[in-house]
Protein backbone atom coordinates (compact mmCIF):
# COMPACT_ATOMS: atom_id res chain seq x y z
CA UNK A 1 0.00 0.00 0.00
CA UNK A 2 2.73 2.50 0.83
CA UNK A 3 4.18 1.55 -2.25
CA UNK A 4 1.74 2.46 -4.16
CA UNK A 5 0.98 5.68 -2.49
CA UNK A 6 4.59 7.00 -2.65
CA UNK A 7 3.86 6.64 -6.84
CA UNK A 8 0.74 7.86 -7.72
CA UNK A 9 1.34 10.25 -10.63
CA UNK A 10 -1.78 12.35 -9.64
CA UNK A 11 -1.72 14.11 -6.64
CA UNK A 12 -1.52 17.47 -8.66
CA UNK A 13 -4.66 16.99 -10.29
CA UNK A 14 -6.36 15.54 -7.07
CA UNK A 15 -5.22 18.60 -5.21
CA UNK A 16 -6.86 21.07 -7.81
CA UNK A 17 -10.01 18.92 -7.43
CA UNK A 18 -10.12 18.97 -3.18
CA UNK A 19 -9.11 22.33 -2.97
CA UNK A 20 -11.38 23.57 -5.88
CA UNK A 21 -14.26 22.06 -4.75
CA UNK A 22 -13.64 23.26 -1.15
CA UNK A 23 -13.73 26.37 -1.70
CA UNK A 24 -16.26 26.80 -4.37
CA UNK A 25 -18.62 25.12 -1.69
CA UNK A 26 -17.64 27.11 0.90
CA UNK A 27 -16.25 30.90 -0.38
CA UNK A 28 -17.63 31.13 -4.17
CA UNK A 29 -20.53 29.26 -4.61
CA UNK A 30 -22.12 31.08 -6.95
CA UNK A 31 -22.72 30.62 -11.11
CA UNK A 32 -20.63 29.09 -13.31
CA UNK A 33 -18.53 32.09 -13.98
CA UNK A 34 -16.72 32.04 -10.19
CA UNK A 35 -16.31 28.35 -11.05
CA UNK A 36 -14.98 29.56 -14.01
CA UNK A 37 -12.41 31.80 -12.64
CA UNK A 38 -11.10 29.74 -9.88
CA UNK A 39 -10.35 26.84 -11.80
CA UNK A 40 -8.55 29.55 -14.22
CA UNK A 41 -6.70 29.95 -11.42
CA UNK A 42 -5.57 26.59 -10.19
CA UNK A 43 -4.45 25.69 -13.24
CA UNK A 44 -2.99 28.79 -14.09
CA UNK A 45 -0.95 27.93 -10.81
CA UNK A 46 -0.07 24.50 -12.87
CA UNK A 47 1.11 25.71 -15.93
CA UNK A 48 3.48 27.90 -14.14
CA UNK A 49 4.70 24.91 -11.92
CA UNK A 50 5.53 23.38 -15.19
CA UNK A 51 7.49 25.84 -17.27
CA UNK A 52 10.93 25.32 -16.00
CA UNK A 53 13.42 28.10 -14.21
CA UNK A 54 15.40 27.85 -17.23
CA UNK A 55 12.63 29.36 -19.19
CA UNK A 56 11.83 32.19 -16.66
CA UNK A 57 11.12 34.72 -20.06
CA UNK A 58 8.39 32.66 -21.06
CA UNK A 59 6.94 32.23 -16.85
CA UNK A 60 6.99 35.97 -16.73
CA UNK A 61 5.12 36.54 -20.12
CA UNK A 62 2.59 33.72 -18.81
CA UNK A 63 2.72 36.02 -15.48
CA UNK A 64 1.82 39.47 -17.39
CA UNK A 65 -0.82 37.86 -20.18
CA UNK A 66 -2.37 36.19 -17.73
CA UNK A 67 -3.69 38.53 -15.11
CA UNK A 68 -4.35 40.71 -18.33
CA UNK A 69 -6.71 38.60 -19.66
CA UNK A 70 -8.65 38.10 -16.44
CA UNK A 71 -9.31 41.65 -16.58
CA UNK A 72 -10.28 42.16 -20.32
CA UNK A 73 -12.42 39.05 -20.29
CA UNK A 74 -14.49 39.77 -17.01
CA UNK A 75 -14.34 43.74 -17.59
CA UNK A 76 -12.49 44.27 -14.10
CA UNK A 77 -15.55 42.43 -12.17
CA UNK A 78 -14.57 42.36 -8.50
CA UNK A 79 -15.11 39.09 -7.80
CA UNK A 80 -14.23 37.40 -10.67
CA UNK A 81 -10.59 38.71 -10.48
CA UNK A 82 -10.50 37.83 -6.43
CA UNK A 83 -12.00 34.44 -7.26
CA UNK A 84 -8.73 33.90 -9.67
CA UNK A 85 -6.65 35.10 -7.14
CA UNK A 86 -7.62 32.86 -4.42
CA UNK A 87 -7.19 29.86 -7.15
CA UNK A 88 -3.91 30.95 -8.08
CA UNK A 89 -2.43 31.47 -4.40
CA UNK A 90 -3.86 28.52 -3.13
CA UNK A 91 -2.69 26.22 -6.02
CA UNK A 92 0.95 28.23 -5.31
CA UNK A 93 1.08 27.17 -2.09
CA UNK A 94 0.09 23.93 -2.97
CA UNK A 95 3.63 23.39 -5.04
CA UNK A 96 5.44 25.67 -2.94
CA UNK A 97 5.00 23.04 0.04
CA UNK A 98 5.23 20.51 -2.35
CA UNK A 99 9.19 22.04 -3.56
CA UNK A 100 9.87 24.19 -0.30
CA UNK A 101 13.76 22.83 -0.57
CA UNK A 102 14.54 23.34 -4.11
CA UNK A 103 12.43 26.59 -5.39
CA UNK A 104 10.85 29.60 -4.81
CA UNK A 105 6.85 29.99 -6.60
CA UNK A 106 6.66 33.63 -7.23
CA UNK A 107 3.01 34.82 -8.29
CA UNK A 108 3.66 38.98 -7.03
CA UNK A 109 3.70 39.90 -10.40
CA UNK A 110 0.02 38.53 -11.13
CA UNK A 111 -1.08 39.17 -7.84
CA UNK A 112 -0.25 42.86 -7.80
CA UNK A 113 -1.50 43.27 -11.38
CA UNK A 114 -5.05 42.54 -10.47
CA UNK A 115 -5.40 44.14 -7.31
CA UNK A 116 -4.12 47.57 -8.59
CA UNK A 117 -6.52 47.27 -11.20
CA UNK A 118 -9.20 46.40 -9.21
CA UNK A 119 -8.71 49.70 -6.83
CA UNK A 120 -7.11 52.32 -9.07
CA UNK A 121 -10.26 53.74 -10.79
CA UNK A 122 -12.17 53.60 -7.15
CA UNK A 123 -9.55 55.28 -5.49
CA UNK A 124 -8.78 57.94 -7.78
CA UNK A 125 -12.52 59.16 -7.85
CA UNK A 126 -11.80 60.55 -4.93
CA UNK A 127 -9.27 63.05 -5.88
CA UNK A 128 -10.96 66.51 -6.95
CA UNK A 129 -10.49 66.92 -11.00
CA UNK A 130 -11.24 63.61 -11.55
CA UNK A 131 -14.45 64.30 -13.73
CA UNK A 132 -12.20 65.98 -15.95
CA UNK A 133 -10.22 63.16 -16.44
CA UNK A 134 -10.76 60.49 -20.11
CA UNK A 135 -12.32 57.92 -17.73
CA UNK A 136 -11.68 55.60 -21.27
CA UNK A 137 -7.56 56.20 -21.15
CA UNK A 138 -7.85 56.14 -17.54
CA UNK A 139 -9.21 52.81 -16.98
CA UNK A 140 -6.22 51.15 -19.88
CA UNK A 141 -3.76 53.29 -17.33
CA UNK A 142 -2.26 49.56 -15.16
CA UNK A 143 -2.53 47.81 -18.46
CA UNK A 144 -0.61 50.69 -20.71
CA UNK A 145 2.12 50.74 -17.14
CA UNK A 146 2.56 46.89 -18.13
CA UNK A 147 3.36 46.91 -21.53
CA UNK A 148 5.62 49.81 -21.54
CA UNK A 149 7.44 48.18 -18.39
CA UNK A 150 7.91 45.49 -21.48
CA UNK A 151 8.87 47.12 -24.13
CA UNK A 152 11.52 49.39 -22.11
CA UNK A 153 13.14 46.08 -20.89
CA UNK A 154 13.05 43.59 -23.47
CA UNK A 155 14.46 47.10 -25.41
CA UNK A 156 17.47 47.11 -23.04
CA UNK A 157 17.73 43.51 -22.81
CA UNK A 158 19.06 43.65 -26.59
CA UNK A 159 20.90 46.88 -25.90
CA UNK A 160 22.85 45.17 -23.16
CA UNK A 161 23.77 42.08 -25.14
CA UNK A 162 25.29 44.93 -27.78
CA UNK A 163 26.55 47.63 -25.74
CA UNK A 164 26.92 47.21 -22.37
CA UNK A 165 28.19 44.04 -21.91
CA UNK A 166 31.26 45.19 -24.20
CA UNK A 167 32.83 47.27 -21.78
CA UNK A 168 35.18 44.28 -20.27
CA UNK A 169 36.99 46.99 -18.98
CA UNK A 170 34.11 48.29 -16.28
CA UNK A 171 33.67 46.24 -13.03
CA UNK A 172 30.79 43.86 -12.77
CA UNK A 173 29.02 45.70 -10.09
CA UNK A 174 29.44 48.59 -12.94
CA UNK A 175 28.16 46.75 -15.42
CA UNK A 176 25.58 45.42 -13.17
CA UNK A 177 24.53 49.25 -12.18
CA UNK A 178 24.69 50.46 -15.89
CA UNK A 179 21.93 47.84 -16.40
CA UNK A 180 19.76 48.39 -14.01
CA UNK A 181 20.33 52.34 -14.07
CA UNK A 182 19.74 52.33 -17.84
CA UNK A 183 15.89 51.15 -17.66
CA UNK A 184 15.00 53.01 -14.95
CA UNK A 185 16.04 56.41 -16.48
CA UNK A 186 13.62 55.76 -19.21
CA UNK A 187 10.57 54.25 -17.16
CA UNK A 188 10.88 57.77 -15.09
CA UNK A 189 10.97 59.72 -18.46
CA UNK A 190 7.84 57.40 -19.22
CA UNK A 191 6.04 57.87 -16.32
CA UNK A 192 6.34 61.52 -16.06
CA UNK A 193 4.93 62.23 -19.97
CA UNK A 194 2.30 59.83 -18.95
CA UNK A 195 1.33 61.31 -15.51
CA UNK A 196 1.22 64.87 -17.11
CA UNK A 197 -0.44 63.73 -20.39
CA UNK A 198 -3.36 61.94 -18.38
CA UNK A 199 -3.70 62.72 -15.02
CA UNK A 200 -2.80 67.01 -14.93
CA UNK A 201 -6.28 67.61 -13.75
CA UNK A 202 -5.67 65.53 -10.69
CA UNK A 203 -2.33 66.24 -9.74
CA UNK A 204 0.77 64.88 -11.65
CA UNK A 205 2.37 64.12 -8.59
CA UNK A 206 -0.23 61.61 -7.42
CA UNK A 207 0.66 59.50 -9.90
CA UNK A 208 3.83 60.41 -10.95
CA UNK A 209 5.81 60.24 -7.15
CA UNK A 210 4.41 56.61 -6.48
CA UNK A 211 5.94 55.37 -10.03
CA UNK A 212 8.80 56.43 -9.25
CA UNK A 213 8.73 55.63 -5.60
CA UNK A 214 8.27 51.61 -6.30
CA UNK A 215 10.97 51.54 -9.19
CA UNK A 216 13.86 53.34 -7.05
CA UNK A 217 12.46 50.87 -4.19
CA UNK A 218 13.45 48.08 -6.64
CA UNK A 219 16.65 49.35 -8.00
CA UNK A 220 18.16 49.45 -5.01
CA UNK A 221 17.18 45.85 -4.01
CA UNK A 222 19.01 45.34 -7.17
CA UNK A 223 22.04 47.19 -6.04
CA UNK A 224 22.74 47.51 -2.33
CA UNK A 225 23.19 44.30 -0.31
CA UNK A 226 19.78 42.47 0.07
CA UNK A 227 18.45 42.39 3.83
CA UNK A 228 20.68 45.40 5.11
CA UNK A 229 19.55 47.74 7.32
CA UNK A 230 19.77 50.61 4.64
CA UNK A 231 17.90 48.97 2.16
CA UNK A 232 14.92 47.66 4.87
CA UNK A 233 14.51 51.66 5.91
CA UNK A 234 14.91 52.53 2.17
CA UNK A 235 11.66 50.23 0.94
CA UNK A 236 9.50 51.01 3.87
CA UNK A 237 10.03 54.53 3.41
CA UNK A 238 9.67 54.16 -0.57
CA UNK A 239 7.07 52.08 -1.05
CA UNK A 240 4.68 52.58 2.16
CA UNK A 241 5.62 56.24 4.10
CA UNK A 242 5.82 58.18 0.80
CA UNK A 243 3.55 56.74 -1.45
CA UNK A 244 0.58 57.08 1.17
CA UNK A 245 1.39 60.64 2.56
CA UNK A 246 1.36 61.51 -1.40
CA UNK A 247 -1.98 59.73 -2.87
CA UNK A 248 -2.95 57.68 -0.23
CA UNK A 249 -3.58 53.38 -0.49
CA UNK A 250 -3.85 53.74 -3.80
CA UNK A 251 -0.19 55.26 -3.74
CA UNK A 252 1.35 52.33 -1.91
CA UNK A 253 -0.31 49.36 -4.51
CA UNK A 254 1.15 52.08 -7.45
CA UNK A 255 4.73 51.93 -5.60
CA UNK A 256 4.24 48.10 -4.99
CA UNK A 257 3.05 47.73 -8.92
CA UNK A 258 6.33 49.16 -10.36
CA UNK A 259 8.82 47.82 -7.76
CA UNK A 260 7.77 44.18 -8.41
CA UNK A 261 7.30 44.56 -12.03
CA UNK A 262 11.18 46.32 -12.24
CA UNK A 263 12.48 43.15 -10.10
CA UNK A 264 10.64 40.83 -12.38
CA UNK A 265 11.41 42.12 -15.18
CA UNK A 266 15.36 43.10 -14.28
CA UNK A 267 15.95 39.62 -12.91
CA UNK A 268 14.15 37.20 -16.29
CA UNK A 269 15.54 39.94 -18.75
CA UNK A 270 18.54 41.33 -17.97
CA UNK A 271 20.06 39.48 -15.44
CA UNK A 272 18.35 36.37 -16.48
CA UNK A 273 18.15 35.21 -12.90
CA UNK A 274 15.90 32.69 -10.91
CA UNK A 275 13.56 34.13 -8.76
CA UNK A 276 14.56 34.49 -5.13
CA UNK A 277 12.36 34.99 -1.97
CA UNK A 278 15.32 37.25 -0.71
CA UNK A 279 14.19 40.49 -2.40
CA UNK A 280 12.81 43.11 0.49
CA UNK A 281 9.43 44.11 -1.52
CA UNK A 282 8.42 40.53 -1.46
CA UNK A 283 7.94 40.50 2.65
CA UNK A 284 5.92 43.47 2.59
CA UNK A 285 3.33 42.64 -0.58
CA UNK A 286 0.97 40.88 1.50
CA UNK A 287 0.19 44.34 3.36
CA UNK A 288 -1.01 45.25 -0.23
CA UNK A 289 -4.13 43.00 -0.12
CA UNK A 290 -4.65 45.09 4.01
CA UNK A 291 -3.90 48.57 1.96
CA UNK A 292 -6.35 47.53 -0.69
CA UNK A 293 -9.08 46.43 1.11
CA UNK A 294 -9.34 49.34 3.45
CA UNK A 295 -9.43 51.70 0.42
CA UNK A 296 -12.54 49.90 -0.76
CA UNK A 297 -14.14 49.57 2.76
CA UNK A 298 -13.50 53.05 3.10
CA UNK A 299 -15.28 54.38 -0.32
CA UNK A 300 -17.96 51.81 0.72
CA UNK A 301 -18.26 54.04 3.92
CA UNK A 302 -16.81 51.14 6.37
CA UNK A 303 -13.86 52.72 8.30
CA UNK A 304 -11.17 49.77 9.22
CA UNK A 305 -9.28 51.01 12.26
CA UNK A 306 -6.20 48.79 13.86
CA UNK A 307 -7.08 49.24 17.45
CA UNK A 308 -3.68 47.79 19.79
CA UNK A 309 -4.93 49.94 22.48
CA UNK A 310 -7.59 47.15 23.46
CA UNK A 311 -5.46 44.60 23.60
CA UNK A 312 -7.68 42.35 21.14
CA UNK A 313 -6.11 42.99 17.87
CA UNK A 314 -2.49 42.55 19.43
CA UNK A 315 -3.33 39.53 20.70
CA UNK A 316 -4.40 38.30 17.46
CA UNK A 317 -1.14 39.57 16.05
CA UNK A 318 0.56 37.66 18.62
CA UNK A 319 -1.21 34.17 17.72
CA UNK A 320 -0.38 34.87 14.24
CA UNK A 321 3.18 35.16 14.59
CA UNK A 322 2.98 32.23 17.06
CA UNK A 323 0.74 30.35 14.50
CA UNK A 324 3.66 31.17 11.72
CA UNK A 325 6.37 29.90 13.70
CA UNK A 326 5.14 26.83 14.97
CA UNK A 327 3.01 25.64 11.61
CA UNK A 328 6.32 25.72 9.35
CA UNK A 329 7.89 23.17 12.46
CA UNK A 330 5.03 21.19 12.55
CA UNK A 331 5.07 20.92 8.48
CA UNK A 332 8.34 19.92 9.13
CA UNK A 333 7.40 16.93 11.28
CA UNK A 334 4.72 16.17 8.97
CA UNK A 335 7.19 16.05 6.34
CA UNK A 336 9.66 13.61 8.20
CA UNK A 337 6.54 11.36 9.21
CA UNK A 338 5.77 10.88 5.67
CA UNK A 339 9.44 10.36 4.82
CA UNK A 340 9.38 7.37 7.62
CA UNK A 341 6.08 6.08 5.63
CA UNK A 342 7.50 5.81 2.35
CA UNK A 343 4.70 7.91 1.18
CA UNK A 344 6.36 11.59 0.90
CA UNK A 345 4.52 12.55 -2.34
CA UNK A 346 1.22 12.98 -0.31
CA UNK A 347 3.53 15.92 1.48
CA UNK A 348 1.94 18.84 -0.55
CA UNK A 349 -1.64 17.27 -0.41
CA UNK A 350 -1.75 16.58 3.19
CA UNK A 351 0.30 19.97 4.02
CA UNK A 352 -1.97 22.22 2.26
CA UNK A 353 -4.95 20.65 3.78
CA UNK A 354 -3.33 21.27 7.17
CA UNK A 355 -2.71 25.05 6.40
CA UNK A 356 -6.10 25.36 5.48
CA UNK A 357 -7.40 23.75 8.32
CA UNK A 358 -5.51 26.20 10.42
CA UNK A 359 -6.88 29.24 7.89
CA UNK A 360 -10.15 27.98 8.79
CA UNK A 361 -9.99 27.98 12.82
CA UNK A 362 -8.44 31.36 13.00
CA UNK A 363 -10.99 32.88 10.14
CA UNK A 364 -14.05 31.57 12.47
CA UNK A 365 -12.72 32.04 15.91
CA UNK A 366 -11.30 35.88 15.26
CA UNK A 367 -13.53 39.00 13.96
CA UNK A 368 -12.55 41.38 11.78
CA UNK A 369 -9.20 42.20 13.62
CA UNK A 370 -8.80 38.58 14.04
CA UNK A 371 -8.30 37.90 9.76
CA UNK A 372 -6.28 41.72 9.26
CA UNK A 373 -3.67 40.36 12.53
CA UNK A 374 -3.38 37.01 10.62
CA UNK A 375 -1.90 38.72 7.25
CA UNK A 376 0.09 41.29 10.23
CA UNK A 377 1.68 38.88 11.96
CA UNK A 378 2.90 36.93 8.49
CA UNK A 379 4.56 40.04 7.47
CA UNK A 380 6.08 40.54 10.78
CA UNK A 381 7.37 37.07 10.85
CA UNK A 382 8.57 37.47 7.49
CA UNK A 383 10.33 40.99 8.18
CA UNK A 384 11.85 39.16 11.41
CA UNK A 385 13.33 35.68 9.42
CA UNK A 386 14.87 38.15 6.59
CA UNK A 387 16.59 40.34 9.12
CA UNK A 388 17.99 37.82 11.26
CA UNK A 389 19.31 35.52 8.47
CA UNK A 390 18.09 34.85 4.91
CA UNK A 391 20.36 32.10 3.87
CA UNK A 392 19.87 30.22 7.55
CA UNK A 393 15.83 30.51 7.51
CA UNK A 394 15.22 30.51 3.28
CA UNK A 395 13.23 27.45 3.69
CA UNK A 396 10.75 28.89 6.07
CA UNK A 397 10.68 32.56 4.18
CA UNK A 398 9.64 30.31 0.85
CA UNK A 399 6.35 28.92 3.01
CA UNK A 400 5.64 32.18 4.82
CA UNK A 401 5.63 34.13 1.68
CA UNK A 402 3.02 31.70 0.14
CA UNK A 403 0.80 31.58 2.99
CA UNK A 404 0.82 35.50 4.18
CA UNK A 405 -0.60 35.60 0.39
CA UNK A 406 -3.20 33.35 0.69
CA UNK A 407 -4.49 34.98 4.04
CA UNK A 408 -4.00 38.33 2.86
CA UNK A 409 -6.61 37.54 -0.51
CA UNK A 410 -8.50 35.50 1.94
CA UNK A 411 -9.11 38.65 4.19
CA UNK A 412 -9.33 40.59 0.95
CA UNK A 413 -12.43 38.48 -0.15
CA UNK A 414 -13.96 37.86 3.60
CA UNK A 415 -13.69 41.64 4.63
CA UNK A 416 -15.02 43.46 1.31
CA UNK A 417 -18.24 40.79 1.84
CA UNK A 418 -18.19 39.05 -1.55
Amino acid sequence: MKKVLSQIPFLDTLFIIIVGGVLSYELLFRDLQTFIYLSAGLLTALVLNFIPEKKGLVKTLLCITAPIAVVVLNQNTFHLSLTYLVGINFATLYFQIKHFEDKFFNNHLINIILISNLIFLDSLSKFRGFNKLDIENVSLSIIAAIIFNLIVFVACAMFNMVAINNLKKHSEESIRALKVFFPLIILITGYLYASQMFFKEIGIELIFMPLICGAVAATGNQLLKPNSFINNIMDVCLLIILPFRISGFVGITLAMLTAILFIEMTKRLIFQEESSARENIYKYFPLSFIFALTEIRENQGIITRFNLVSGYQLGWILIGIITSVYSYKYLQKLREFLVENEILKTFALVGSLFTIAIFTIIINLGRDEGIISLTLSSVIYLVLLSVLDYEKHKKEIRIANSVATCIGVLSFLILTKL
